[in-house]
């Protein structure tokens, strides 16, 4: 679970709460996967905590402005992609400096307050805006779906 404290129209302070977590139970070292970006909370800890390399995946195009400043931090050492974490064999394997060993992945699944305190994102239910819902790469939204697909497809989903 990840706490986001701030205005996320501008820059977030990001406070991811299982760190100490992580430590107390493993060293992190080699290389990782960070599955569910986001504001990058977790990528940076284990960048500083001096692994070799992380792989970050998100599906959320707003992730991918997040991770520039990683990027410019550890530029041969932090690697963005954004798509799906069940895409990761792919991503990672197509990526040039993939590495054939993972020592690690980091998974903060949910949703988040990046995406519940931006009214016109569409997730929220204490703030009125369109129902959108998108992480990115659907061109159907939640307020196309509910009013164009009958009842036993949306059950389905």
């Amino acid at each position: 679970m990840e706490i986001l404290v701030g205005n996320h129209n501008q820059d977030t302070q990001h406070v991811p709460v299982l760190l100490n977590t992580i430590l107390e139970n493993i060293k992190p070292n080699g290389t990782w996967i960070d599955g569910t970006f986001g504001a990058g909370g977790y990528s940076r800890f284990l960048l500083e905590q001096g692994v070799d390399k992380v792989f970050a995946i998100d599906r959320d195009p707003l992730a991918l402005k997040n991770s520039k400043s990683l990027q410019e931090d550890f530029p041969k050492r932090f690697k963005f992609f954004l798509g799906k974490f069940s895409e990761i064999e792919s991503l990672i394997n197509n990526s040039k400096n993939s590495s054939k060993t993972c020592n690690g992945i980091v998974f903060d699944l949910g949703v988040s307050s990046m995406q519940l305190d931006q009214a016109t994102r569409g997730f929220s239910f204490n703030r009125d805006g369109p129902l959108d819902m998108r992480m990115g790469g659907s061109t159907l939204s939640a307020s196309d779906i509910i009013n164009s697909y009958d009842e036993e497809s949306i059950a389905d989903i």
